[in-house]
């Protein structure tokens, strides 16, 4: 019994490590048309920090997607987080939306869902 025990929590313990790598974004989706098209995202996924590099935007933002536009990229102190600022535009349509960022070594896909 303390082996079947035991066996449980190792393997547990292995399935909610690897769970860890996956990417998880919050909010998990968005809707279009709000009356404040202002978002920010908070990304978790290993070492995006370093991944996903300080950027200097225009002040009209960056588009990332149809009617996405990056306006900031905020670091912390854990590389396994970073917080982007959206504005959806008025034109923005419902559907998931793929982000793209390729910097040297690294090709990062991020799919986001508008409603």
């Amino acid at each position: 019994m303390k082996k079947l025990i035991l066996s449980f929590f190792i393997l547990f313990f292995c399935l909610s490590s690897f769970s860890q790598d996956s990417m998880q974004v919050y909010p998990s989706h968005w809707w279009v048309k709000m009356k404040n098209p202002d978002l920010q995202l908070m990304i978790r996924y290993k070492n995006i920090g370093n991944i996903i590099p300080t950027y200097k935007l225009p002040a009209k933002g960056v588009r990332i997607a149809n009617g996405i536009y990056m306006m900031a990229v905020h670091h912390v102190e854990n590389p396994d987080y970073i917080f982007l600022d959206l504005y959806i535009a008025p034109n923005a349509k419902a559907g998931i939306h793929t982000f793209q960022f390729v910097v040297p070594g690294n090709h990062l896909k991020i799919n986001y869902e508008l409603k």
